[in-house]
């Protein structure tokens, strides 16, 4: 099936059937129209979480003492929920820009937004995080 795939992929015509008959090549699971309203209302999702780390903010000279667990959960991941997380996260960009670093460059999303409202915003629209401490030396 990949190697069929693949070989469509690598020429304009290949890709011209793949993309206009979705639903024939993928056996069903894709088509044009997307997925129904309802078939994704009924969708939700669970994201487990594993991070390393220090118990205390600062330099450290020795490897990391803790190990945090945080499990994501929402409803609609195609359409719900990945909505919300952003416009969650542009509310939070212009309200709050003095919880941001102060900083340039390019941050990741759990240090940009670590001392900001963002969890407790998504908490109250149906995207859950819950964290635990699994380990602490």
């Amino acid at each position: 099936m990949g190697m069929i795939f693949g070989f469509l992929a690598s020429y304009k015509f290949g890709r011209s059937l793949l993309e206009n008959h979705p639903k024939f090549f993928s056996f069903g699971a894709v088509s044009k129209q997307g997925v129904p309203k309802q078939k994704a209302a009924e969708t939700n999702f669970e994201l487990t979480l594993f991070g390393k780390g220090w118990a205390t903010k600062g330099d450290h000279d020795s490897p990391p003492n803790r190990v945090v667990k945080t499990v994501v959960k929402g409803k609609n991941v195609g359409y719900g929920s990945t909505c919300e997380c952003m416009v969650q996260a542009g509310l939070v960009l212009l309200f709050e820009p003095d919880r941001l670093p102060g900083v340039g460059g390019v941050y990741p999303p759990g240090f940009a937004f670590a001392e900001t409202t963002l969890v407790s915003r998504l908490n109250k629209h149906d995207v859950t995080f819950e964290s635990s401490v699994i380990s602490s030396e």
